[in-house]
């Protein structure tokens, strides 16, 4: 078909190797999407092993999801030439349509930088700079808490404070967060965070997200309700 909008490529976060699928159209969906995704290097993540088996029932307009593969040094240590084949068969616009992607993940590596002495070691005064400006964030946040607990009545306690004081756990809303977040908050794997990320992250197809969200493991789920609401509206 012609501007077949399915793309499949591969993408990096930092250091981590991620296979991306998209939907270029900006008015309609994909649906029923089936996939065949083989390698010449070992593929790990059960998130690759399902979408195998179950494909996805929908990518909405403009839509995209990143699943992770590995880091770019695993995969190319054990194979500078690695690449993946992904054959998809879907619908769109009424009509079936098939697409093959060859992705050569070997190619990024020349994409490393290499950096002067000078560049690595501001480099390295910048990261320590950094993880202390962490560790003082508690504290910071702490005087922030009380500097608004304070006011000319009393005592002004924020509305969290009070529904734990009550015994009633407020859960964060996982609109407000990315997978970072959710592997943080919730203590849950990169890769769980990632799928999570991939029914919350949806905006305007509550049922799709919903299906999405009920195709995860269960312990996954039970984890991640512990921390946070979940509402598909």
């Amino acid at each position: 078909m012609e501007n077949a909008p399915f793309r499949a490529e591969i993408s990096s976060d930092g250091q981590i190797a991620l296979l991306r699928i998209s939907n270029d159209d900006a008015s309609n969906p994909i649906t029923n999407l089936k996939l065949e995704i083989s390698a010449n290097f070992n593929l790990k993540p059960d998130s690759i092993k399902t979408l195998n088996s179950r494909g996805l029932k929908s990518i909405p307009p403009k839509g995209e999801l990143s699943f992770f593969l590995d880091s770019f040094a695993s995969i190319l240590h054990l194979n500078a030439e690695a690449e993946m084949l992904v054959n998809a068969q879907y619908d769109f616009k009424g009509a079936p349509v098939k697409h093959s992607s060859g992705l050569c993940v070997g190619d990024f590596a020349g994409s490393m930088i290499v950096r002067s002495p000078m560049i690595r070691a501001i480099d390295a005064v910048s990261g320590k700079i950094e993880k202390l400006t962490e560790s003082l964030r508690p504290v910071k946040e702490l005087v922030n808490v009380f500097e608004r607990a304070i006011d000319g009545s009393g005592l002004r306690i924020s509305k969290r404070t009070l529904s734990s004081l009550r015994g009633q756990l407020e859960l964060f809303d996982p609109d407000e967060f990315d997978y970072r977040g959710y592997q943080i908050i919730a203590g849950v794997t990169q890769e769980e965070a990632m799928s999570l990320n991939s029914a919350f992250g949806l905006r305007g197809y509550p049922e799709v997200a919903r299906q999405r969200y009920n195709d995860l493991p269960e312990d996954l789920r039970s984890r991640f309700e512990k921390v946070f609401k979940v509402e598909f509206k």
